[in-house]
């Protein structure tokens, strides 16, 4: 598709014609294998991360300086 740059009307036909197929195919590829974030084990009865909860941000110095 961005071989035919700078023929900006030759991509924008090849992202209608190509892309839009190709966006089909990774999404049903993700639809597929996609699974909630709150099944991850770091979700429900297991074990939280180190530093998990609202407070994470206070274990990183520069952080709290952030603007």
């Amino acid at each position: 598709m961005f071989q035919a740059f700078p023929d900006l009307d030759r991509m924008r036909r090849e992202l209608r014609d190509e892309g839009v197929a190709y966006m089909a195919t990774i999404n049903a590829l993700t639809d597929d294998a996609a699974r909630p974030w709150t099944a991850h084990p770091s979700f429900g009865d297991e074990p939280q991360p180190a530093g998990a909860g609202s407070g994470f941000r206070f274990g990183y110095p520069d952080f709290e300086n952030a603007p």
